[in-house]
């Protein structure tokens, strides 16, 4: 399984602020997260699994949770905060989630423009939406802003360019 960890933790000052050792343990709790359902596990679990004491495990945890890091469910157990805002379900991309489509589209392509190869940051409509063009993958490449601008709703052929392979 894989996590998703967005860049705007490195403008959070909850993260920003922690000890070095805080936010490695709070990775690797998030890792610790995924592999258990979204839920941190019972305390003596994340301590062996975090090379730790229950002791020093315990008072991460209350750490993470007096910074806002770590929330507790409905019946006493613990989650990463906003956890489901941010880990979606490969069925999310069904729905149209376009958060999570783009970030599938930008790590399918390398985070590399499909039209000139620079660094991708926007995600392009092959053929534009305004023309019936959909969210489907085949639809979509990763762009670089310049050509994302240039190609507009346009066919790239229209607007004489061309798909990297």
């Amino acid at each position: 399984m894989w996590l998703r960890l967005y860049t705007n933790m490195l403008n959070d000052p909850k993260v920003q602020l922690l000890a070095p050792e805080d936010f490695k343990g709070w990775i690797n709790l998030l890792c610790l997260a995924k592999e258990n359902g979204g839920l941190i596990p019972p305390l003596e679990d994340a301590a062996f699994y975090l090379r730790m004491s229950d002791a020093e495990a315990k008072r991460l945890v209350e750490e993470l949770t007096n910074q806002g890091l770590l929330d507790q469910t409905e019946d006493g157990r613990l989650e990463p905060h906003n956890w489901n805002k941010w880990q979606t379900r490969t069925c999310d991309l069904l729905r149209g989630d376009w958060a999570t489509i783009r970030l599938e589209v930008l790590e399918r392509d390398n985070w590399l423009c499909r039209y000139c190869g620079a660094a991708a940051n926007a995600v392009d409509h092959i053929i534009a939406r305004t023309r019936g063009g959909t969210n489907d993958m085949e639809n979509l490449v990763a762009a670089c802003k310049p050509c994302n601008s240039r190609k507009r709703d346009r066919t790239p052929e229209e607007a004489g360019m061309s798909l990297i392979c």
